[in-house]
């Protein structure tokens, strides 16, 4: 009588075979949403003062140190008309004043790292509320700063 052997090239081929289907099968699924790289936004001014001083509004914070990517100063503001009732948990609506280079001659260096900038377009009898937002090179921006207010009754 004749046994029946397996060939040993079947053998090589249905594991190559099953083999194949186990990682085609792993494959399978659906895939994620493509999520962009974590951005490192640029930080928050958390200092921001408002004062008047000689008859200027004033504006001083203290920048990121040198090696942050900071490109762009944008300079939000509020402004309401003091009438008695300023409503002072209303929210306020932020237009920009300025968008200026961290080197542009409107920011003055009071030392290394403090700023100051100096507001000419404000008017008395009104109440003037301002942010600071810093954007990297590629336009990312951080986060508000703090709210600095301001009455101006001069």
């Amino acid at each position: 009588m004749k046994k029946n052997k397996i060939h040993p090239g079947f053998v090589i081929g249905l594991v190559g075979a099953a083999f194949f289907l186990v990682v085609l099968f792993q494959a399978c699924g659906k895939k994620g949403d493509p999520v962009p790289p974590r951005l490192i936004l640029p930080p928050a001014v958390t200092d921001l003062k408002a004062s008047w001083v000689n008859g200027s509004l004033n504006l001083v914070w203290t920048m990121p140190d040198e090696k942050t990517d900071i490109s762009r100063v944008r300079i939000l503001r509020s402004d309401l008309e003091i009438a008695g009732d300023e409503c002072p948990g209303c929210p306020r609506m932020y237009a920009p004043v300025e968008d200026l280079s961290p080197r542009d001659s409107k920011i003055i260096r009071e030392s290394e790292r403090v700023v100051r900038y100096v507001d000419n377009g404000v008017k008395a009898g009104w109440l003037y509320t301002y942010k600071i937002v810093l954007c990297d090179s590629y336009g990312n921006c951080g986060r508000d700063s703090n709210a600095a207010e301001i009455k101006v009754k001069e």
